[in-house]
């Protein structure tokens, strides 16, 4: 079942970090290094940017190279701002060579706390008329398809730095073994099943004649509970942002949180507006999360990555990688 995740290029380089679906498809957050591969780009359905420092946008425009005259329609989530510094970034480049067909198809989301600004724009024929649409509520939700939601926190780091938590749909699997046992032919009767489970008293055709309740088949149903994976990086350690963190976050199966600092540069951390490795683990704890995994370290201390996860295990006492 579901859910894949590599942290790209590393925990000491700009960040990014890679969700694959179980259909294979990529969900990227944050553009930072590690984005140069075109099989992972060309497979990118869609971008979440924290924000918009060097850092986590420097590797976008390697994203939209490996994107030019694909045929699928390329996401990007971000806060405020976001649709203006994208139409910024490919208004830089000259399209003189894409004049007859547009290049590149974009749909860009402002995100905020009173809803999510859009705009769909097409490059090179749509960047003269950018249109927004205002879509206002009160949920903080990103409906990707049936089975992925995202929810989204905007935490401080002297700007906003979006928080996602990108979750997968419970859902059923077919115990093979008993089926086996059951000696009945597989068919289009098991992809009935499954999506009839909650109904009992539903009828099912097997395919030889023969008919059955869907309580009959109880036996072969095996709940699968969604993945949840939470992503957080650059922002200060507060009251505030550990509540909202915790609104979207708890019980998450894997949390992705930055950890520039050491605990002997706490001070430094606070005036950054980031974390210690300390302070993450100290989060991961409070949310309940079943693993920590820490990024984003300061170059300072490449190769002492273990200080980091040593640290934070003096609070959570979860796996940490």
């Amino acid at each position: 079942m579901g859910l894949c995740t590599v942290i790209l290029d590393g925990k000491f380089n700009y960040p990014s970090v890679l969700i694959t679906d179980i259909d294979n498809n990529h969900y990227l957050f944050d553009c930072g290094e590690g984005t140069n591969s075109r099989k992972t780009a060309n497979r990118i359905k869609a971008i979440f940017l924290s924000h918009h420092h060097v850092d986590h946008f420097l590797g976008f425009d390697r994203v939209i190279s490996h994107n030019i005259f694909s045929e699928n329609q390329l996401n990007v989530y971000g806060p405020e701002k976001t649709i203006d510094r994208v139409v910024s970034k490919v208004k830089a480049y000259d399209w003189n060579l894409a004049e007859k067909s547009d290049a590149l198809k974009l749909r860009i989301h402002d995100l905020t706390n009173s809803g999510i600004i859009s705009s769909s724009v097409n490059v090179p024929s749509g960047l003269e008329n950018i249109e927004k649409e205002n879509n206002q509520f009160s949920e903080k939700k990103i409906i990707l398809n049936e089975n992925l939601t995202v929810h989204y926190t905007l935490l401080n780091h002297k700007i906003p730095s979006v928080a996602y938590s990108f979750s997968e749909n419970d859902s059923i699997k077919i115990d093979k073994e008993k089926l086996k046992r059951l000696e009945i032919k597989k068919g289009p009767w098991i992809g009935e099943l499954k999506d009839k489970y909650a109904q009992p008293e539903a009828i099912l055709s097997i395919g030889d004649g023969r008919t059955y309740q869907v309580k009959d088949f109880a036996d072969l149903i095996v709940p699968v509970k969604g993945k949840k994976i939470v992503y957080a990086s650059d922002f200060i350690f507060s009251e505030e942002n550990l509540k909202q963190l915790i609104e979207i976050g708890e019980n998450a199966d894997i949390f992705y949180c930055e950890a520039n600092f050491l605990s002997e540069d706490e001070i430094k951390a606070a005036e950054t507006y980031h974390l210690t490795a300390e302070q993450a683990g100290k989060i991961a704890s409070k949310a309940k999360v079943k693993e920590l995994r820490l990024f984003h370290h300061s170059r300072k201390h490449i190769g002492q990555e273990e200080l980091f996860i040593e640290e934070a295990s003096k609070y959570f006492k979860g796996p940490i990688k």
